[in-house]
């Protein structure tokens, strides 16, 4: 199982990294879904997950969801401009809110 998540991670191109981080990075979204990512970006879902988790610094994960109970993904530099109170408590539990 470990060789196989090893090699998935191995396959994701910098390329792709770069769309992710490019889609996270987008001004219109405050948060974003994975699905959302993926569809900007034309990368499978799955992909994008492992990207986020394994290949990107900086990624925040909210403790809230979408209507859809989506889990929804912003980075620290959109934090960095929310409120000195949301970023004392985001930084207590190492997650956006």
């Amino acid at each position: 199982m470990v060789q196989k998540e090893n090699m998935e991670q191995e396959d994701i191109s910098q390329e792709n990294i770069s769309k992710v981080q490019k889609a996270l990075d987008n001004k219109k979204f405050k948060y974003r879904t994975i699905r959302g990512i993926s569809e900007e970006t034309e990368i499978p879902l799955e992909q994008v997950q492992d990207i986020i988790h394994f290949h990107l610094e900086g990624v925040v994960r909210s403790r809230y969801r979408n209507q859809f109970e989506e889990q929804l993904f912003t980075n620290r530099k959109k934090l960095s401009k929310s409120s000195p109170f949301r970023k004392f408590g985001a930084a207590l539990i190492n997650r956006a809110d």
